[in-house]
């Protein structure tokens, strides 16, 4: 009878590249950017708005 043999890997994650990550911080500061700009033109255009049902 043919004996099994169990082999355990441990694996670890290989470290992240700095150019993937310099890549990420900068996609989610322009996404940051984009929200803040788009808030600010709501604020101007709610500002010289003459509809007296959104004051």
């Amino acid at each position: 009878m043919a004996e099994t043999q169990t082999i355990v890997v441990q694996v670890k994650p290989a470290p992240p590249d700095p150019e993937t990550l310099a890549d990420l911080s900068e996609l989610a500061m322009l996404f940051f950017v984009a929200c803040i700009a788009i808030y600010c033109m709501k604020a101007l255009i709610r500002l010289f708005s003459t509809d007296s049902h959104n004051d």
